[in-house]
C-alpha cells in the first residue's frame, strides 16, 4: 500500500511533489553524487551541504507569490527521492512565463516517474 505523502504536496498515482526542506539534505546529496554520470554536462545538482542549503533557501516556499518555486519528486510507494523541478524568473499577468529546470536521479531513470512529475508540476 502506498505511503501517505506529507502535507502541502501535489500527489499523483506514483509520485508526489513538495518543496525542498533542510531535512532532505542527506538523501538529496547522496542521490546527486550517485547521479553524476547520468547528469553529465547537462546539469550540476548541489553536491555539498552548503550548496543544498542555498538551494533550499532559493526554492523554499514563501508567503505570497515569489519569482522562484522548487519541488522535489518522491515515489509514493517508498518515499524515494526521484528528481527535481525548479521554476525560476516567474512572471505573472499577461506575459505568464517562467524558466523550468529539472533533473532526475539515476536509480529511477527510464521508469516514467519524472514524466508523471512533470505533469503534476505544470
Amino acid at each position: 500500500m502506498p505511503t501517505r505523502p506529507p502535507a502541502a504536496t501535489i500527489t499523483g498515482p506514483q509520485v508526489y511533489l513538495r518543496p525542498p526542506r533542510r531535512a532532505d539534505a542527506p538523501a538529496f546529496l547522496a542521490a546527486a553524487r550517485a547521479s553524476r554520470v547520468l547528469h553529465g554536462r547537462w546539469t550540476r545538482a548541489p553536491e555539498t551541504a552548503v550548496r543544498f542549503m542555498a538551494y533550499v533557501e532559493r526554492f523554499a516556499p514563501r508567503g505570497g507569490f515569489g519569482t522562484h518555486a522548487g519541488f522535489l519528486v518522491f515515489r509514493r510507494s517508498d518515499d524515494a527521492l526521484v528528481g527535481v523541478f525548479n521554476f525560476s524568473e516567474i512572471v505573472r499577468g499577461a506575459f505568464c512565463s517562467a524558466y523550468l529546470g529539472y533533473f532526475g536521479f539515476a536509480p529511477h531513470a527510464g521508469r516514467g516517474l519524472m514524466t508523471e512529475g512533470m505533469a503534476l508540476a505544470l
